[in-house]
Order: C-alpha cells, then sequence, then structure tokens
C-alpha cells in the first residue's frame, strides 16, 4: 500500500512539475469613465511556454464570457488581443481584455478588438479567475489562473 501511495505522489508531483504552459502575469484594473456612468475591467495575462512545445492559445473563459485569443493581422488590418514575443527559448503571450458595465446593461465584453462572442460555460470545471483553452500538438487543453493581482489605481477616463 505504502508502495502504491509513494508511486502516485511521485506521479502527481512530475505531472505538475512538467506543466508546459504557466501564467506569468494575471492583473486586474477597474476603470470608468468615456460615456455618462460606464465602467469596467482591464485585465492582462502573460503566458510563458517553451518555443518548441507548439502551443496555441484560442480562447480566455471570463466573468461568464468567452474571448477568443486573436493575434493582430497586418494583411487584414485586424488589431486582436494577443502578443507574441519570443525570448531565447520561451514565448511570453501577452492577452488583453476589457470588460464594461453600464446602467443599461450587465458586464460584458466591449465590443469589437477581441470582444467575447457569447456568454458561455467553460468546458471545464476549474478553480480560479479565469481559464485558457489551447492546443498542443494537436490535443486540446485548458490552463486555470488561480487570482488575479490587483491594480492598485483604477483608471479614470474623462
Amino acid at each position: 500500500m505504502r508502495v502504491l501511495l509513494l508511486t502516485l505522489a511521485i506521479f502527481a508531483c512530475s505531472a505538475m512539475a512538467s506543466a508546459k504552459l504557466k501564467v506569468l502575469v494575471a492583473t486586474k484594473q477597474q476603470w470608468s469613465g468615456g460615456v455618462a456612468g460606464r465602467s469596467g475591467c482591464n485585465f492582462r495575462f502573460q503566458l510563458q511556454y517553451a518555443n518548441r512545445e507548439g502551443i496555441k492559445l484560442d480562447s480566455v473563459w471570463l466573468n461568464g464570457f468567452v474571448f477568443p485569443c486573436i493575434l493582430p493581422n497586418t494583411v487584414t488590418g485586424e488589431v486582436g488581443n494577443c502578443t507574441i514575443e519570443t525570448h531565447g527559448k520561451n514565448t511570453v503571450c501577452t492577452i488583453l481584455v476589457t470588460t464594461q458595465h453600464d446602467e443599461y446593461a450587465d458586464r460584458r465584453p466591449m465590443e469589437g478588438g477581441g470582444a467575447a462572442q457569447k456568454s458561455t460555460v467553460p468546458p471545464i470545471k476549474f478553480e480560479g479567475v479565469a481559464c485558457f483553452g489551447y492546443t498542443q500538438k494537436g490535443m486540446h487543453k485548458y490552463l486555470a489562473v488561480k487570482a488575479f493581482t490587483q491594480v492598485a489605481k483604477p483608471v479614470n477616463y474623462p
């Protein structure tokens, strides 16, 4: 029995240590302004993975909405909400999502620029504040974001 438990413990530790995609930064910043009565949150994520892993982010579930991860397209001029930078053997992907709230509607994504297509339930149960969907070597996988770091001062637009 002890051998079985030890084997399971070693397997669980090695599975967690071999995580291919990790969260470097997950911040949340409140904002208000623009149109009277409008406010929301800016979310910023930075994820890192080894170049050789062939990871492709496709979506993030946040506040009951699914947001696509869209790279900028220089041909069509589409802005996107992701940037990818290579640093030696690693790739860092930055994803920006903005939500808004006003007196006429509940929290919803901003229109355009990588806005959520619909309210949806994530395909897996996860513990945390957000969940990323990605493809790696033909397999669809998920990564939960445990918590946000709150940016101290909210942004107040005129």
